[in-house]
């Protein structure tokens, strides 16, 4: 069984961003998707999917 997860952005777009952790065991991958972007991820067996909003880094210069 296999259930589609759907994430959007909604944040302010100046201060915050989303991450996406994906955990399979010893594998895993994060995603960074801004204000008003979407990923589109799947859940099955023991795949743990993390999502948070947290704030920006500063842009180093």
């Amino acid at each position: 069984m296999t259930t589609t997860v759907k994430i959007e952005a909604h944040c302010d777009p100046e201060k915050t961003e989303v991450q996406i952790q994906v955990d399979e065991g010893d594998v895993g991958s994060t995603t960074v998707i801004q204000n008003g972007e979407t990923h589109e991820t799947y859940a099955y067996d023991n795949r743990v999917i993390t999502v948070r909003e947290v704030e920006k880094k500063p842009d180093a210069a």
